[in-house]
């Protein structure tokens, strides 16, 4: 598997979490990333996850940067 390829990440996420090997916790949205042929069971009384967008500062590009504050702006709606 190639370190910096998310694509092959999610496959084999997907994989282990398919064949019983893993559980893992996630928000709903990660339901359309892995796809269906997954149970989705609600955890009710877990607190809200709290999550943040990372980039590494090599990477940084005016569109990121762009993205953060429409993301941050949503955010504070």
């Amino acid at each position: 598997m190639a370190r910096d390829d998310p694509g092959e990440l999610r496959n084999q996420m997907s994989w282990w979490i398919r064949t019983g090997k893993i559980v893992h916790p996630a928000m709903r949205p990660t339901q359309v990333i892995i796809g269906p042929g997954i149970v989705w069971v609600p955890i009710s009384d877990m607190p809200p996850i709290r999550s943040a967008l990372v980039w590494l500062r090599a990477e940084s590009n005016d569109r990121l940067r762009e993205f953060g504050q429409v993301a941050r702006g949503v955010l504070e709606q």
